[in-house]
């Protein structure tokens, strides 16, 4: 019995050093709901100790009325989580994936439209259809991150771009002289949406694609008045991407 409680032991210390510093960090540090993925970190040792609960609660039924119920207990755990995905509207159920992949294959179907070499593609801090899904999906296209943060000691958040499937992180990004263009998905929830809409006379292109999402394109010239916080130098000539 002693060596039996010596290892849970371990294996409680073990679970609690895999779960607890990056369930803290969650909540504390980075809690956003939007961010679903972050759980992935600590949601293998939860479905370890799902499953040993499981196994420990049947067994004391077993005990207290002389029968089995891991199978019961098993299914009814499977048909509520299916139940949460299929029919409950969430980050993370079915229909909202299924709306979500449908949105993200529009989008880049549209921006493909535009010439890589001509066209920067320009993101406003969107969660789910990010500058990483560009970089990812759109790889021959430069892509910047336009999230401008001051934190309350001053320090300014740099500039997060990618090409290539590569991440760069500067204070200031050069946009190549080819890029005469830029291309910008905008949700209409975003504040930038109707301030974008008051340049349409200035020669920016505002289509609608998704029934929450336009796609916005204009000379890069007019980038500084939209993020007028966007450091953002031009370079001279022709430069390849």
């Amino acid at each position: 019995r002693g060596q039996r409680k010596s290892l849970d032991s371990t294996k409680a210390i073990f679970f609690s050093l895999w779960v607890l510093p990056v369930t803290m960090f969650y909540l504390f540090v980075f809690l956003s709901i939007q961010n679903p993925g972050y759980i992935l970190i600590f949601l293998p040792a939860l479905f370890l100790l799902a499953s040993y609960s499981i196994l420990h609660i049947g067994k004391e039924l077993n005990e207290r009325y002389g029968r089995k119920a891991y199978l019961s207990i098993l299914v009814a755990v499977v048909v509520l989580n299916s139940a949460v995905f299929l029919l409950v509207k969430s980050p993370v159920s079915y229909r909202w994936i299924r709306t979500h992949d449908r949105n993200l294959s529009i989008l880049l179907a549209d921006i493909k439209s535009f010439d890589p070499g001509e066209s920067a593609v320009i993101v406003n801090n969107l969660i789910y259809y990010s500058y990483r899904h560009f970089m990812v999906y759109l790889p021959e296209y430069r892509a910047y991150n336009v999230d401008v943060r001051t934190a309350a000691t001053g320090e300014r958040r740099k500039t997060f771009w990618g090409v290539n499937r590569e991440t760069y992180l500067q204070d200031e990004v050069a946009i190549p002289g080819s890029m005469t263009r830029f291309v910008t998905p905008i949700d209409h929830e975003d504040a930038k949406f109707s301030e974008i809409k008051l340049y349409e006379s200035a020669g920016i292109d505002v289509r609608d694609i998704t029934e929450s999402m336009v796609v916005a394109s204009g000379s890069v010239g007019l980038l500084g008045r939209i993020y007028p916080d966007f450091r953002v130098s031009f370079e001279r000539g022709k430069t390849s991407s």
